[in-house]
């Protein structure tokens, strides 16, 4: 198991990407800035879930409903070995799915 995170201007993405059978699985959490909103405000878009990858090509991505679901990745993040985030797939934004490759 693996941690690895990407700031961004107004958010930012955690990961924990794991092995097995031939595949790896990326748990991923974001959360985005979008359009300033009347009254200086930011909207921002929070997206949980998992992509499925074989042979570094993007196989699944499932979105979760609940965004409580991955609520450890802080805790995560102090335990799991860190890594760069070397794959070429950009998770989703905005509960969409990225195209496959």
């Amino acid at each position: 198991f693996f941690f690895s995170g990407t700031g961004y201007a107004g958010g930012g993405e955690e990961r924990i990407r794991f092995r097995s059978g031939g595949y790896d699985y990326v748990l991923f959490k974001s959360s985005i800035a979008g359009s300033w909103l009347p009254g200086g405000y930011r909207e921002h878009f929070e997206d949980d879930g998992v992509m499925v990858l074989k042979a570094r090509k993007l196989v699944s991505v499932q979105m979760c409903r609940d965004l409580d679901e991955n609520a450890s990745f802080s805790a995560m993040s102090e335990v799991l070995d860190r890594e760069q985030f070397d794959h070429d797939i950009d998770t989703p934004c905005c509960g969409e799915k990225p195209a496959s490759r």
